[in-house]
């Protein structure tokens, strides 16, 4: 409590008490409010003074802000005297003198509605003394003066807020199950290697990224046209990667979302007009390795079309399904925006495939348009890839660029700087890619 609200509680007991007018009940120290030929009363708190050792205590609350989870708080029992001096025009008289004042302020104390008061207010009584009567002289008037004192327990308490989670991690259904620049993410299935330019091993380069988290840098600097050979490889990449993990992370929907910078870096001329892979899950060898692309995002610069791909070999036939992606205005050269594609099942199934989708598209945080797929062989709307046997069980995972089984080169290569791409195993909620936008990746559960 405060030290006003003990102020308030102690005049609000003694103004009931004694039935005077208000202004004739004050504290001390102050100058009269009313003439002395009126009953009246003067208060006065004395100091705080702690009995014992402050208790500090400590509560945690996983609900609040990160900063603000843990909460100190330190009690203790105060003493505190209060001194209460009655003034009266005169020394005779049934209620009207000092004394008859002072009396019935501390033989109302015992009362249930004064003590209850007292005690919501944080006030206890702990002993009373005495009513002293001081008459004197003033002028010519002879004034009656008494006075009284009392003993009063008050608590203490402050408190203050910190938080001491420096880091957390997330394990696989609990959060991104793809994070651009760990080594190895939580569920296990990349591992990503830098694989830089033998003409520029300076690329891929990690730069700054929004909200002060690193970026990664693509760049065909130099080229003079779009080649398929090894030169082009600034990707990073896992030539490893476990297929069947990534099936039993997007079987029930998925989401993508990444942060994309457009660099000024060259004037490549009519090699911006072509499709580029800003990641891609792309078969390694087998029958069906012709199949290149499993899944991924496809950004053409030009005009701004940004396209999740999906090709799904079954029984050695290729069934695309696509979701064109936000397609307005070109996104400005060296400004950070944040696009996600949700991708969920949506029952308009076709046996056999089983994967029609629903895909809703976000730009900087909000809802840009929705597609739905129907999942038939001859559909162009989204769908969620399915495997069979003629899958091969290997996958070249790839950011920056694309594998091709066919030409064992790394093609589609690409232009810009990503940051915070992520992969969850689910359809996000437009809150939770509100809260990407907005928050970044971590604290999200999946």
């Amino acid at each position: 409590m405060t030290y006003l609200d003990i102020e308030n509680a102690v005049r609000a007991w003694v103004l009931d008490s004694s039935e005077l007018d208000p202004a004739c009940v004050y504290f001390a120290d102050q100058p009269y409010p009313v003439s002395e030929v009126r009953p009246r009363i003067a208060i006065r708190l004395g100091a705080l003074v702690p009995i014992g050792h402050d208790w500090l205590g400590q509560t945690y609350d996983p609900t609040r802000p990160a900063g603000q989870e843990i909460e100190y708080s330190s009690k203790g029992a105060r003493e505190l005297s209060i001194s209460l001096q009655a003034f009266a025009p005169t020394t005779v008289g049934g209620g009207d003198t000092a004394r008859e004042l002072l009396e019935r302020v501390f033989g109302r104390l015992v009362l249930p509605s004064i003590r209850d008061a007292l005690n919501a207010a944080g006030i206890g009584i702990l002993r009373t003394g005495a009513v002293q009567r001081t008459p004197t002289l003033v002028g010519t008037l002879n004034e009656d003066r008494s006075v009284g004192e009392l003993v009063a327990l008050v608590s203490s308490s402050y408190s203050e807020r910190v938080g001491y989670i420096e880091r957390a991690e997330v394990a696989y259904g609990g959060g991104p199950v793809l994070d651009l620049l760990g080594s190895v993410d939580v569920a296990g299935l990349l591992a990503l290697t830098r694989y830089p330019r033998a003409d520029q091993p300076a690329y891929p380069r990690v730069v700054p990224g929004p909200r002060g988290r690193p970026g990664v840098q693509f760049s065909r600097l130099g080229a003079t046209v779009v080649s398929t050979v090894a030169r082009d490889r600034g990707v990073l990449a896992d030539p490893n990667m476990d297929r069947a993990a990534f099936a039993r992370a997007t079987r029930s929907g998925f989401t993508f979302a990444w942060w994309i910078r457009p660099d000024p870096l060259v004037d490549l001329g009519p090699s911006t007009s072509q499709s580029a892979r800003l990641f891609a899950f792309a078969g390694a060898e087998g029958p069906s390795a012709g199949f290149n692309l499993f899944i991924g995002v496809t950004w053409a610069r030009d005009t701004n079309t940004f396209i999740v791909n999906t090709q799904v070999p079954i029984s050695a036939a290729v069934v695309n399904g696509r979701s064109t992606s936000y397609a307005g205005p070109s996104l400005p050269l060296g400004v950070w925006a944040h696009l996600a594609c949700s991708l969920a099942p949506n029952g308009l199934d076709v046996a056999p495939y089983n994967f029609g989708a629903t895909a809703n598209w976000y730009l900087n945080g909000s809802l840009a348009f929705t597609q739905v797929g129907d999942g038939a062989v001859t559909s162009v709307g989204p769908r969620i890839p399915v495997l069979d046997a003629f899958v091969p069980p290997r996958t070249v995972g790839s950011v920056g660029a694309q594998w091709s089984a066919v030409s064992g080169a790394y093609t589609f290569p690409f232009d810009a700087t990503l940051a915070e791409l992520l992969m969850y195993p689910r359809p996000l909620s437009a809150s939770e890619v509100g809260a990407l936008y907005t928050t970044g990746p971590f604290g999200l559960r999946a």
